[in-house]
């Protein structure tokens, strides 16, 4: 009989534990599917009064460049030109604010430069790489990591001038190498920081590539156009269609990248056994 109750009480809590299980995830989704359904009845109902494409023109327009073959080349060409810019960006700035926040004589040589350059506006210098490097693919990636590695630098330095010291007296008692305190102790320590850094460049990444794609692109070959001059072209022609139907792919786009740096994250953390998402620096 007690065996029973029991085994009763133990099916009744895994019962109730599903069924709280169910209820957050249909509050989840919920909240999810809620907001853009509301954003687009709201588009729906003002949209006329300011001269605006309803979303059945979007989602045409959206179809159009599917069949003319423009979308999917455009997407692959301006995600190429970001994650480039970003991987570039986002590698150097972290590794030199490491050096600069763990050693004074390498913020003393390098830091009076870096913080007069981060606060040149990347947009300012964009004509200047244009005038000399062209339209190619060069000058594009170099503003986008230009503007990543900054925001990487600068954030990274402060996390590990705050880092605990127990951190560094460990790695300086075991007298471990460069590369050592770089990968095994300090990296993991700070890497809260690193990844919502890398979430923030990501978002820069996107944003600069809009700007460097208006300044002009190449009109044949492979890397040819992109979305943000899909959006030039299309305020040029007065589609405002196509023009939101490639701010909202940016959005989609934007979405997709965050979601694929915390897999990447995960998958980091699995190879390496190291708990990147949750560790405390």
């Amino acid at each position: 009989m007690l065996w029973t109750t029991d085994g009763l009480s133990r099916s009744k809590r895994i019962r109730v534990k599903t069924m709280k299980l169910k209820k957050n995830s249909l509050i989840k989704i919920s909240q999810i599917v809620f907001v853009p359904i509301a954003l687009l009845i709201v588009w729906s109902i003002f949209a006329p009064f300011y001269s605006l494409p309803g979303m059945s023109k979007i989602c045409g327009a959206i179809i159009e460049m599917i069949e003319n073959g423009t979308y999917f080349h455009d997407i692959a060409i301006s995600s190429f030109r970001a994650l480039s810019g970003f991987a570039i960006g986002f590698s150097l700035g972290a590794i030199l604010g490491i050096l600069t926040g763990r050693y004074s004589k390498v913020f003393l040589i390098f830091g009076g430069l870096l913080l007069f350059l981060r606060w040149t506006p990347v947009l300012a210098i964009l004509p200047l790489t244009i005038r000399i490097g062209g339209l190619g693919e060069g000058p594009k990636i170099f503003i986008i990591s230009w503007a990543c590695f900054f925001l990487c630098w600068i954030y990274t330095h402060v996390a590990v001038t705050k880092l605990q010291k127990q951190y560094i007296w460990w790695s300086d008692s075991l007298g471990l190498s460069l590369n050592q305190r770089l990968f095994k102790v300090y990296l993991p320590a700070i890497s809260p920081s690193l990844i919502g850094t890398a979430r923030a460049a990501l978002a820069i990444s996107l944003i600069v590539v809009v700007a460097a794609e208006l300044g002009g692109t190449l009109q044949s070959g492979l890397f040819r156009n992109g979305l943000g001059y899909r959006i030039s072209r299309a305020i040029e022609t007065n589609r405002n269609d196509l023009n939101i139907a490639c701010i909202l792919t940016f959005g989609l786009l934007g979405i997709i990248y965050d979601c694929c740096l915390f897999q990447a994250v995960k998958l980091l953390s699995f190879i390496t056994k190291i708990d990147f998402c949750h560790s405390e620096g």
